[in-house]
């Protein structure tokens, strides 16, 4: 019979076909290798086009893939070659203006068989429908961009795998992922350009990023970035449903899931794109909007009020990550725009508690990062009479930890300040806490960090506000470690020091810096006094 038909020239395949579809999905392995030579049999006839029947079979074919034999398997591997190898001919004729309208490739009706089973529990269908997935994406280009939603989702999910039982199927999709995303390009983000699904391939990604693995959390992150980087205007329509996903990744215990996570969010807070009036409106004074304005864009203020607002709900991921995620932070955008927006937007705050501990942290960072070095140096030099002065909008809040604002103060060489507010430590409540945070003010002064202010020691006639500042430090410790390591590095300098001084001292003159600081701790007060009384009124 086969001899019949490879002679034949009137041979009916169109009504062999459905007989043919039918019957491919038997799960007899004599019936299956029956089935796939007949097709091997119809492919090699020079008159008869299967490839226009491929779309009907295909989906059989890859059912095949999984037979336990590996005879129907070998030669089911065979016709799929044989027809991967006619696609990319007859997509080769068309590129070159040769193809013929008899052999054309259909390859949106096969894109949907591809991406069911690239999804396949078996390993040898699942690479094959993959490895065809890539073959397509190569052939077809910006024509499969309507299939994006289910072909990232076969390839972040297969980012999943652990172990070598299926390292070539996540090799291969790793593969495809890297050509999705050549292929869309800021043309995409034109609202004439209807091929690519946006709202439906975002829904993907958060699906994905939802999921336990960590490497298909990392792939979404990739392509959140690359989307809000490459279609801005089309994928900041959907921000407000992705960034609350982002703020709860920031949590995720692997380092690598947050730094992706990171990039997507300084990406979105350094955005240009025009963003919704009332998106920062509605959550910080007018004057205060305005303010920031002048320096950064609106995504970048909504950006740190939400992860600010994250931070004071979420305490843990605040102690755990909090200055891994500044750091980074200050190292993906302007470490002054992240600084200086923060300050502002805690001076929002009423929860005095949370602005403390967030000041102590960006205080913390602020001395000791290597990324902020540039910024050091910037508030050395900074003029702080200028109203709009950097030093000026940290200080504001950085008053809200007594042992914050006074290393501010020193790291700005503004020591006579910093010693009218030492002054002022015994007026205010002096807590074990406190203590143990001027004790690592101590531990900091014997830094790389302060080398300038111990050298300028030696110039006792300009600079004795150094020396009452750090002797101030030194009463107000307990007799210990630090307290003995501050004391010796005084005595070093003791002889060069009397009473009398030529020059006019170094620092700042006007009283309203240490009535702001005043003002602020009498806050606190009153703050912790409430708190009391709610405590004390819930227990009685």
């Amino acid at each position: 019979m086969k001899d019949i038909v490879s002679e034949s020239g009137s041979f009916n395949i169109p009504s062999f076909i459905p007989l043919l579809r039918d019957r491919i999905y038997t799960k007899k392995p004599f019936c299956r290798r029956f089935v796939v030579c007949w097709i091997n049999l119809l492919n090699n006839v020079p008159d008869i086009n299967m490839l226009v029947y491929l779309p009907e079979i295909l989906d059989g074919l890859f059912y095949i893939l999984g037979e336990e034999s590996p005879e129907v398997r070998h030669i089911c591997v065979q016709v799929l070659k044989h027809y991967s190898a006619q696609i990319k001919a007859v997509t080769d004729r068309k590129d070159q203006g040769l193809a013929d309208d008899d052999f054309s490739v259909d390859f949106a009706s096969m894109t949907n068989i591809l991406i069911l089973h690239s999804q396949s529990e078996d390993a040898n269908i699942q690479l094959h429908a993959i490895e065809w997935m890539k073959e397509f994406l190569m052939l077809a280009g910006r024509q499969m961009l309507a299939f994006y939603p289910g072909i990232v989702n076969c390839v972040l999910s297969t980012q999943a795998y652990i172990g070598d039982h299926r390292r070539a199927c996540k090799e291969c999709a790793k593969q495809v992922d890297e050509v999705l995303r050549q292929l869309i390009t800021t043309e995409d983000d034109s609202q004439s350009c209807k091929l690519l699904d946006t709202a439906t391939l975002v829904q993907t990604l958060m699906d994905a990023l939802r999921l336990q693995s960590m490497h298909t959390k990392i792939a979404a992150l990739r392509w959140f970035h690359h989307l809000f980087k490459t279609i801005p205007n089309k994928v900041f329509t959907h921000v407000n449903e992705v960034f609350p996903l982002l703020l709860s990744t920031l949590a995720h215990e692997s380092d690598e899931v947050v730094i992706a996570d990171l990039y997507v969010f300084a990406e979105i807070a350094a955005s240009k794109v025009p963003a919704d009036a009332d998106l920062v409106s509605n959550v910080i004074p007018t004057e205060m909007k305005s303010r920031l304005l002048e320096s950064v864009g609106t995504y970048f203020i909504y950006s740190m009020h939400c992860l600010l607002g994250t931070f004071n709900s979420e305490r843990s991921l605040l102690d755990e990550k909090g200055l891994f995620i500044i750091r980074q932070l200050c190292m993906l955008l302007d470490a002054d725009s992240v600084y200086r927006t923060m300050s502002e937007l805690l001076l929002n705050s009423q929860d005095f508690k949370f602005i403390s501990v967030m000041v102590r942290n960006l205080n913390l960072i602020l001395l000791t990062a290597t990324e902020l070095f540039d910024l050091r140096a910037t508030l050395k030099s900074v003029s702080c009479e200028d109203e709009s002065s950097l030093f000026r909008c940290l200080y504001m809040s950085w008053c809200h930890n007594p042992v914050a604002v006074v290393s501010f103060c020193l790291l700005t060489q503004q020591y006579r300040l910093a010693s009218q507010i030492l002054q002022h430590f015994g007026e205010i409540d002096i807590t074990v806490e406190l203590l143990t945070e001027v004790d690592k003010l101590v531990q900091l002064l014997e830094s790389p960090i302060f080398i300038y202010l111990r050298l300028q020691l030696l110039e006792p006639n300009s600079n004795h506000y150094i020396v009452k500042a750090l002797n101030s430090i030194l009463m107000i410790l307990p007799q210990s470690e630090a307290f003995k390591t501050l004391q010796s590095r005084l005595q070093c300098v003791s002889q060069l020091h009397h009473s009398s001084f030529a020059d006019e001292p170094k620092g700042l003159v006007n009283e309203d810096w240490l009535t702001h600081f005043k003002t602020v701790q009498k806050q606190h007060t009153s703050y912790k006094r409430s708190l009391r009384a709610t405590k004390a009124a819930k227990l009685s």
